[in-house]
């Protein structure tokens, strides 16, 4: 019986949660609606150099990179890069990551809405993803690049 309940639990899990997407590989889906009210599509991205930015509000550094991430987009826009923000709050704290999407003009979605979401909630915030122009997975970072190792990580 027990060992039926562990199959059982194994393939639940193994299709429940969401794995960790590894370099090289397509990136996970991830799509819904951005507290703008914007739609998000990350497989509509493709074509677009992109990083995914999980983070929660409870994570100061988090918040800092936010605008920094903001002045890389405006920096890099125009070279086809795309940044989207996954909030990874509990949904009782949606209204600190409103009132910090207002610091951002590039998608901000809260996980838990997403209506597809293959990125795994980090052990530590923040994690970065960066996308390559072909959709898969470039590099995964515990923290954001700093300084030229940014742009070298997105446009290598």
């Amino acid at each position: 019986m027990f060992k039926r309940f562990a199959i059982a639990c194994f393939v639940l899990c193994a299709f429940v949660l969401p794995a960790r997407a590894a370099v090289g590989e397509k990136a996970p889906p991830l799509a819904g609606k951005a507290l703008d009210g914007s739609s998000v599509d990350l497989a509509k991205l493709e074509g677009k150099a992109v990083i995914v930015y999980l983070w929660n509000t409870q994570c100061a550094a988090c918040v800092k990179d936010l605008q920094t991430l903001r002045d890389f987009y405006h920096q890099y826009e125009d070279r086809g890069l795309a940044v989207v923000a996954l909030a990874e709050d509990p949904l009782k704290l949606k209204y600190a990551v409103q009132e910090a999407e207002g610091a951002v003009d590039y998608p901000v979605v809260m996980a838990a809405e997403a209506k597809r979401n293959g990125f795994a909630a980090p052990e530590k915030f923040p994690l970065v993803y960066i996308m390559a122009k072909d959709g898969t997975v470039r590099g995964i970072y515990p923290a954001l690049p700093a300084g030229d190792a940014l742009p070298k990580a997105v446009f290598r």
